[in-house]
């Protein structure tokens, strides 16, 4: 008698940083300013519900940085009232954000799992809904479409897979050529009130431990790292590490209140 047996094997849910969102209140005079300090923008489009439209800044890593600003004025006054509205989960996530003005508000991480990284999260004891789908028109016409998980927790990160082919949400080719030499997004550093608790979470959502100090968390990602720092200042802003090749300056500024310091790629 043949006996077949077959195996199952299961691959673990990995992550890699997808995108950083920067809130603008104003999409084109910020795709200026960030020309101005050396960036190739892409025009992006608008979102699913009509609340909100973006730029790309797409980087030769497969990153990229979305410039994204509202369609109506956000304040704190009427943020509630459009809360209240029928809205996409994505807009019940970004409003409270672009209410609180200009910056580094979100950023999201890749898996081509969603549904097994929801389940795992869940099962952590974190509450992530989804998948929610997401879809924008590109100025050309075309439909780009993706699938999200929203974490309940505000700080934790979105998850994003793609429904249609990577390559039409994110550009490539001429569009990753920046005059400053940026070429890649390595690092994204948030600073946290309650520091300790957002280590355990971090390290439940992405199943991992990180490099811990008593005032900064690093997590290692496929293609770079999420830092997380105790806030020590009121006034500190969120960071973006990008890198450049070696024959290009680095050095630190501030764009639309983000802190974004350039460095050289490792070797």
């Amino acid at each position: 008698m043949l006996f077949v047996f077959s195996v199952a094997i299961i691959y673990p849910v990995t992550f890699s940083i997808d995108h950083a969102v920067i809130f603008v209140e104003d999409l084109n005079e910020a795709t200026a300013d960030f020309e101005r300090v050396g960036f190739q923008v892409t025009p992006g489009g608008t979102h699913a519900g009509g609340l909100t439209k973006n730029a790309l800044i797409a980087l030769a890593d497969g990153t990229y940085l979305e410039l994204l600003a509202f369609t109506v004025p956000v304040t704190p006054k009427n943020c509630a009232q459009l809360m209240g509205e029928q809205r996409t989960a994505m807009d019940r996530r970004f409003l409270p954000r672009g209410a609180d003005g200009e910056g580094f508000g979100d950023f999201a991480l890749g898996t081509i799992r969603l549904r097994d990284a929801i389940d795992s999260a869940n099962a952590s004891g974190l509450l992530v809904e989804g998948p929610f789908p997401g879809r924008r028109v590109r100025p050309d016409g075309t439909e780009v479409s993706w699938l999200l998980g929203f974490p309940r927790d505000p700080e934790l990160p979105l998850l994003i897979e793609d429904i249609t082919n990577r390559d039409l949400r994110v550009p490539g080719g001429k569009a990753t050529r920046h005059p400053n030499g940026v070429i890649g997004l390595s690092e994204i550093v948030v600073h946290l009130d309650d520091f300790d608790r957002a280590v355990d979470r971090y390290g439940r959502f992405l199943r991992s431990q990180a490099d811990k100090s008593e005032d900064a968390a690093v997590f290692h990602l496929d293609n770079g790292h999420i830092t997380l720092r105790r806030r020590k200042h009121t006034t500190v802003l969120n960071q973006l590490r990008l890198y450049a090749s070696s024959s290009q300056p680095t050095g630190e500024f501030e764009c639309h209140g983000v802190l974004i310091e350039i460095v050289h790629a490792p070797v």
